[in-house]
Order: C-alpha cells, then sequence, then structure tokens
C-alpha cells in the first residue's frame, strides 16, 4: 500500500512540475522544432543568401497554433520556428512505436499543409505578409542562433535541421488602430486591398480571425499569420468581424468601411 501511494505520489509530481514548465514555456521545447519528415521538392528554394538578421540574438514572443515566435535584438525581425507536433511523443519516438503509421500520416499532412500555405505566402504575397526569408529545406550553409525562450532559458538552434521563417515586425491591427485613430480610413483602404490582391490570385485563407492574423506595417495592412493559406474561391472572409469591430469602436466610419468593402 505504501508502494503505490509513494508512485502515485511522484506521477502526481511529475505530471504536476511538467504542466507547470509547460505553463511557464508555452511548451516551448528544442525537439519540437527539428524537421523529421520527408524530402519534398515543391519545398525547394535553392541556395537563397542568408539575411544579415539572423546575426543576433532572439527573444520569446508568442506561441500560436503552428508556430513559436521570437523577436529580434533589433525590434524589427521576427523568426518563426515551427511545431512539428504538439503533444509528446515526438515524430523520431512515434516511429519507434508499433502502429503508429496513422498518426505519423496525419502529422505529415498537417505539416505539408502549412508548408504549402507559408510557401504561397512567400511566392505570393509578401509584400501582404511581409515574409523575407523562408527556409522549408534546412541547408548545411545554415548557422546556428540563439535565442531564449519565456522564462530567459538560452538556447542554441542548429538551423541546419530547423525550417524557418523571417519576417518584419507588424503591430497588431486594432491596438494600431486605437493609437492612430486619424489613420483609421487609410487602414480600412488598405486591409481590402491586402484582400483584394490575396483573391486575384486565387488565394483563401481558412481563418478568419482578424484580430489574432492581422496587423500594420509601416501604414500597410499586414497578414502576420501564414500557416492557413490554400488555392480556393475568392470570398469576403475577415470584413465580418472588423466590421462589427468598426461598428463598436468607430460607428462613424461604418459606412465607409461597407463602401470598401469587398
Amino acid at each position: 500500500m505504501k508502494i503505490a501511494l509513494r508512485i502515485s505520489l511522484f506521477l502526481v509530481l511529475f505530471f504536476g512540475l511538467e504542466r507547470l514548465i509547460r505553463t511557464q514555456t508555452c511548451g516551448f521545447r528544442i525537439d519540437k522544432t527539428i524537421a523529421e519528415y520527408p524530402y519534398n521538392p515543391s519545398w525547394e528554394l535553392g541556395e537563397t543568401p542568408l539575411p544579415k538578421e539572423l546575426n543576433q540574438p532572439f527573444y520569446f514572443l508568442g506561441s500560436g497554433a503552428q508556430t513559436y515566435s521570437f523577436i529580434g535584438q533589433d525590434q524589427t525581425t521576427v523568426l518563426k520556428l515551427f511545431k512539428h507536433y504538439h503533444c509528446w511523443p515526438s515524430s523520431r519516438v512515434l516511429k519507434k512505436l508499433p502502429g503508429s503509421w496513422k498518426a505519423i500520416a496525419k502529422r505529415e499532412e498537417r505539416m505539408k499543409s502549412i508548408f504549402d500555405s507559408v510557401l504561397l505566402a512567400y511566392k505570393k504575397l509578401p509584400q501582404e505578409t511581409q515574409i523575407f526569408h523562408l527556409s522549408l529545406i534546412p541547408k548545411l550553409s545554415h548557422p546556428s542562433i540563439v535565442i531564449y525562450d519565456k522564462i530567459g532559458i538560452r538556447y542554441i538552434i542548429d538551423l541546419k535541421q530547423t525550417p524557418f521563417v523571417l519576417q518584419k515586425k507588424v503591430q497588431p491591427l486594432y491596438p494600431y488602430l486605437q493609437e492612430h485613430p486619424d489613420e483609421a480610413k487609410a487602414i480600412i483602404s488598405s486591409f481590402f486591398a491586402c484582400l483584394r490582391h490575396r483573391n486575384s490570385l486565387g488565394i483563401a485563407n481558412s481563418d478568419n480571425h482578424v484580430g489574432r492574423n492581422f496587423g500594420v506595417w509601416e501604414n500597410k495592412v499586414v497578414q502576420f499569420d501564414i500557416g492557413s493559406y490554400f488555392l480556393g474561391e475568392p470570398s469576403e472572409q475577415n470584413s465580418a468581424e472588423f466590421e462589427q469591430w468598426i461598428i463598436k469602436n468607430r460607428p462613424d466610419l461604418k459606412e465607409y468601411f461597407h463602401e470598401n468593402r469587398l
């Protein structure tokens, strides 16, 4: 009985500590960022020059559905590292377990969807997403860089094993509008110009949340979330939520919003 109690207590403490660490670090672990998927030639971009922005430390910025984000010391560069899985075990471990092929196939399909989305953004929508460097297939020429997690722990990330994205740092859309009320009309026009250009290319997006996906960079609207693009029918997606924000916070611009919408 005492042994069972000790084991139970150990398990409670172990999983409680693991949960606490995961909460404090937003679940970040180095092994989650390492690519473990078959080579796909469609993701090949050739030997593109590495930007000078990689020559700096990066600090934890946030955790999204598909990536961890880090802000450069220059405060203008965002490094995104892909989450190759959300829950333990890693794909490397999973491949050694019997009957795991379905789970592995599901993870690989998920990553293909994300990588295809980011590739669309990089090739077709560089201005609308402000991606200025992308590596989906790590190269031997790639360096190691320094990053710091949410609680300040220092790590060395080997980019020879880790796909990554570099974007310009943008200010979230709604806070920007609140801080710059005189620019609201220009931002509304830029928002719909962004959507129109995307639609003209036959690119759709499965995530319609404006608040967590759009921002402003140099007075232009940018969609900084890049993991949900796909080739599809143009639509009026995203405008409904934005309209509700306008009605609540800037009712004086409701008519202008309707005049500019898709």
